[in-house]
């Protein structure tokens, strides 16, 4: 409903409108997406998803033309960005590589709870998406989102070594 929404005030040119939509249907599909465990139903998610985000680079985009001064070009790039790596690590998680295998077991568990964590924040998003807030509580909302979303790629992260899977 959401990225409906977004599309709608895209094509009515309210760019700052379809933006803030687009970015909480985001919120939400991610959200959805760590606790669907069907393939199918995360398959169209993710497509749905990757179409909404689309949407909110082409609308950051058209903004950042309108007021080239304005920042968008960078927030351009950083969504472009959290979509390609939302993209890889879909992609390595349906490719069948055991990726986690001989990783830090604490290490796993603190991915695990991270998470957990994001879930519980992009919900809690939201939640205050949906009701009556201010612009304060929704930037502060989402940069909370932000960052937690982007902290371990601020790491220096020592990978295992990948083994493909060859059970059925």
């Amino acid at each position: 409903m959401l990225a409906e929404l977004a599309r709608l005030e895209f094509d009515r040119g309210n760019l700052e409108a379809a933006h803030r939509l687009a970015e909480e249907s985001l919120a939400a599909f991610e959200s959805l997406r760590l606790r669907v465990v069907s393939p199918n139903l995360r398959a169209s998610l993710v497509a749905s998803a990757r179409d909404v985000q689309e949407l909110s680079i082409e609308t950051l985009q058209r903004l950042h033309a309108e007021t080239p001064a304005s920042g968008f070009d960078a927030v351009t790039f950083r969504t472009a960005e959290k979509g390609h790596a939302r993209s890889l690590l879909e992609v390595l998680g349906e490719s069948g590589l055991e990726i986690r295998r001989g990783a830090d077991t604490a290490l796993l568990g603190r991915e695990r709870e991270l998470q957990r964590i994001i879930a519980d924040k992009a919900d809690r998003h939201t939640q205050l998406l949906n009701r009556k807030h201010s612009a304060e509580e929704e930037t502060a909302s989402a940069r909370e989102l932000d960052n937690l979303a982007t902290a371990p790629s601020r790491r220096k992260v020592r990978f295992a070594r990948p083994v493909h899977n060859t059970q059925p």
